[in-house]
């Protein structure tokens, strides 16, 4: 291949003078020779950076020709029609975009399939990335999508192949631009490319094969994310790029969402805090772009942030109790209300967006508070706000995110304390459906750690099942663990997970007007005479349901009888705000009728 001397100066000459695009495309007409790729391109591959710098040299002359051609319709041509001649340089411009395209795929799969274990290597390997983002800057940064583009864009196998180079580059290293250009791609085809999700979930599904063929993705990712967030010194750009596939992953592809979703928390809730502390700096090292100063890197910080708390609320709805932990155990909270110190030092409102995202999570950790470990550790990180002042400032900065924070706080401060005690976890069926006792004894409950779902009243009954479910389980044939063991809970955390999926604050919304004429009763007496409102909780069936519903002072015919659980109503007079519920377990062979209540916020 000839030297790209010649054709980097043509490229050169051809920006100062239009006159020259016609030469320069000759040029690069000239090196990618013909629309085939050459059967013996491999073996021509004897200077393969050499070729990589070819590559380089002819997309940025197809990039300099379509910013040339589209000024030239949008300044002087006013209502005419586009010339011939302009109309043809866009057709060649095209057809040499497709013959480039072409080679660039090929050479991504040269430099996927060697290790860049030598020098001439490692440079092969950078200058292919960098033929790939020249590509993509060609295709989507500059001219933000003429139709000629779009085409190019939606050719098969585009997205995948720069999945693929990224997936390499994270794992062997590479050009922060790359990196960077990739990840932004995904974004761009989101909000350039497609006007429906399901467009762009189109395009999106074909990096199945590159992930299939990639069970360590996510941890490449963690790897390359942890390596930015360990230094004080972090480059924004490299973060914010792995961030943005992650969120676009766990939106719309629904073979890398599960296994971020069970894995990562902590990693997101660690970013947070490193984005929070006091610190950080920032460096603009490895950045080809100038105008990427130090303040839009720390402009970036509020958006990498802001881009946390939305995988953060995602994976909470996704996964609830599991996730929710893996964030108060990361220290999620006191970083949350550092967030309004960051605001604060860089004399900027609290962003309204961010606010509202923190404040459902708040009352989403609110509502899972009813487990103990997350009420423990919501009361631990509570002491450590107030030890270290830090909710005074999000009082006077952020009340919406303060009014979220204190319900939160008094409702896990009160379960915290007034722990019921819960004698028997609910009984679920079993799910062997030739188990002859099909009531789950607390002693042998199990249950499928990958969907949550299948239950096993005893050793003998997951025998029988267990092959046959763990082959049909779609969680544990995504996390890649077949042989995950089974888990067994604390009767506590059944009990709170089945009052958790029986959503009373949905149920008390359907029952707006029991619940109205319920008020009105009730407010006959002084608000410390007040009982709770009692929700009967239905376990005859399954899954379990709820039931009626009735003032505190009427419940004397229903659980009088029943000492311990009267007693624990009668600790609660004057909690007019809580929610009671108590339930009868259903009798199976060899068991009595036994009881079980605890209390929930009617908020």
């Amino acid at each position: 291949m000839n030297s790209a001397s010649g054709l980097a100066s043509a490229v050169s000459t051809a920006r100062k003078d239009s006159s020259a695009f016609p030469r320069m495309l000759s040029l690069v007409s000239h090196h990618l020779r013909t629309k085939k790729i050459p059967q013996d391109l491999r073996s021509s591959l004897e200077t393969p950076t050499a070729t990589a710098r070819v590559m380089v040299d002819c997309l940025d002359g197809l990039r300099a020709a379509l910013q040339w051609e589209s000024k030239q319709n949008s300044h002087g041509c006013g209502n005419r029609k586009p010339s011939k001649q302009n109309g043809m340089l866009k057709e060649r411009v095209m057809e040499y975009w497709t013959v480039a395209w072409k080679w660039s795929s090929f050479l991504v799969e040269e430099v996927v399939a060697k290790e860049p274990l030598s020098v001439e290597g490692t440079e092969f390997q950078h200058w292919t990335l960098e033929v790939v983002a020249e590509f993509l800057r060609l295709a989507a940064f500059e001219t933000q999508g003429c139709p000629h583009e779009f085409e190019v864009l939606k050719a098969p196998g585009f997205l995948s192949t720069l999945v693929k180079l990224w997936f390499h580059a994270l794992h062997h290293g590479g050009s922060p631009a790359a990196l960077r250009d990739t990840a932004f791609s995904l974004i761009l085809f989101d909000s350039i490319n497609f006007s429906t999700v399901d467009g762009f979930k189109e395009v999106l599904d074909q990096v199945d094969d590159v992930l299939k063929d990639t069970p360590d993705a996510v941890t490449i990712c963690c790897t390359h994310i942890f390596n930015v967030i360990q230094c004080n010194t972090v480059n924004m750009r490299l973060l914010d790029g792995p961030l943005a596939f992650v969120a676009y992953a766990m939106e719309f592809h629904d073979l890398l969402s599960p296994l971020i979703a069970c894995r990562l928390p902590s990693l997101i809730t660690s970013v947070m805090v490193h984005l929070t502390s006091s610190k950080l700096s920032y460096d603009l090292v490895n950045i080809d772009d100038v105008k990427w100063d130090r303040y839009t890197q720390e402009n970036m910080v509020e958006f990498v942030y802001l881009r946390c708390a939305r995988i953060l609320g995602s994976w909470f709805i996704k996964r609830g109790h599991p996730c929710i932990v893996e964030a108060l155990r990361g220290r999620f909270l006191p970083s949350l209300f550092k967030t309004a110190l960051f605001f604060k030092r860089r004399s900027n409102p609290f962003q309204s967006d961010l606010q509202n995202i923190c404040c459902c999570i708040l009352e989403m950790i609110a509502r899972y508070s009813i487990y103990p470990t997350i009420s423990r550790l919501v009361v631990k990180s509570s002491r450590y706000i107030k030890k270290h002042n830090l909710w005074t400032l999000v009082e006077s900065t952020a009340p919406l995110l303060w009014s979220s924070w204190s319900f939160l706080d008094d409702t896990a401060t009160q379960r915290y304390s007034h722990i019921p005690s819960y004698f028997f976890t609910p009984r679920e069926t079993c799910s062997n459906p030739q188990c002859s006792d099909p009531y789950i004894r607390p002693q042998d409950a199990k249950r499928c750690s990958g969907c949550f779902v299948v239950h096993y009243c005893s050793q003998d009954c997951q025998r029988d099942d267990w092959m046959e479910h763990q082959l049909t389980c779609r969680y544990l044939m995504l996390d890649r663990k077949a042989g995950r063991p089974m888990k067994i809970n604390t009767l506590e955390h059944d009990f709170a997970e089945s009052m958790v999926s029986l959503d009373f604050s949905a149920f008390l919304a359907e029952t707006e007007v029991a619940c109205a004429e319920l008020e009105e009763r009730r407010s006959m007496k002084e608000p410390e005479e007040r009982y709770p409102i009692v929700v009967e909780v239905l376990y005859d069936i399954a899954p379990p349901r709820l039931g009626r519903i009735y003032p505190g002072d009427d419940a004397d015919a229903e659980i009088r009888q029943v000492p311990e659980v009267w007693t624990a109503l009668e600790q609660r007079k004057g909690r007019g705000d809580e929610v009671f519920f108590y339930a009868a377990l259903p009798s199976g062979k060899d068991f009595q009728p036994q009881h079980v209540y605890g209390s929930w916020s009617a908020r």
